[in-house]
């Protein structure tokens, strides 16, 4: 999936963290979650209409704002050369471009014939063998381009361990960092040993800004 701007800013109360307490404790300003794509379906599948009908489902129905207004989500197979772009589903639909969140409001799930004609929702193209399947997800949002607008240090984290065990309904998790560190106008310092725990949906609801920049997965 193409994914720009995977780096975003968010807010943390002190409470979201599990160890590292002396240097969490001397942190107030808030803290920066670049590992979006190792959890991210923990939330990614709660829009997809299999779910829904299932009742295995964070959301009920579309409409209503569930992000933050900084953050939208597109499942787009049309994108060229897409890792995973197509020309037609496996029912022979049409590949499509489909807004699921647009400034943080829900507007759609990802379906297949059938299930769009069970909820009455458009058709996305997404058919797959069983169920409907993401293509290429793209994230759009507000750009920062100093973060530092929102405070002095920040604790970034590129990396986590065991992403797969992040609850795919409640978005809840609790994960050891595997690459993080304290960032801050005097440079980056490393750290170790720690871990983040929260809700998905609560990152998304509470987000700032992407900062600009750009990474293929």
């Amino acid at each position: 999936s193409y994914i720009p701007g995977v780096a975003f800013l968010t807010f943390f109360q002190n409470e979201a963290f599990s160890g590292a307490k002396d240097i969490v404790g001397s942190l107030s300003d808030g803290f920066s979650l670049t590992a979006l794509i190792s959890v991210s379906n923990a939330f990614i599948e709660n829009l997809n209409a299999a779910n829904l009908k299932n009742k295995n489902c964070l959301f009920e129905n579309v409409g209503g704002n569930i992000c933050s207004d900084k953050f939208s989500l597109i499942d787009d197979a049309t994108i060229d050369s897409g890792s995973g772009s197509y020309t037609f589903d496996l029912e022979g639909s049409a590949s499509k471009r489909n807004v699921l969140i647009d400034k943080g409001v829900l507007k759609n799930f990802i379906t297949d014939y059938n299930l769009a004609k069970y909820f009455d929702f458009e058709n996305t193209a997404n058919a797959n063998l069983t169920r409907p399947s993401f293509s290429n997800i793209v994230l759009e949002g507000t750009g920062i381009k100093d973060i530092f607008e929102y405070g002095k240090n920040f604790i970034a984290v590129e990396g986590v361990l065991a992403a797969h065990t992040a609850n795919d309904v409640t978005t809840d998790f609790s994960l050891n960092v595997d690459k993080g560190y304290l960032l801050n106008k005097e440079g980056s310092h490393a750290l170790k040993e720690f871990m983040i725990s929260g809700k998905l949906i609560d990152i998304l609801k509470s987000m700032k800004g992407f900062c600009l920049e750009k990474e293929e997965t």
